[in-house]
């Protein structure tokens, strides 16, 4: 169901990220670094 694949989803986020995005991480300056990108 939805539910179960964005519970999923939630749980293997981060190695989601690391593995498809690991340019995006989420930190307390993940902002700040998306910006940069961005720039």
């Amino acid at each position: 169901t939805v539910r179960e694949w964005l519970l999923r989803r939630e749980s293997n986020l981060g190695l989601e990220i690391s593995i498809h995005c690991p340019c995006h991480t989420f930190q307390p300056n993940g902002d700040i670094l998306e910006n940069i990108h961005e720039v």
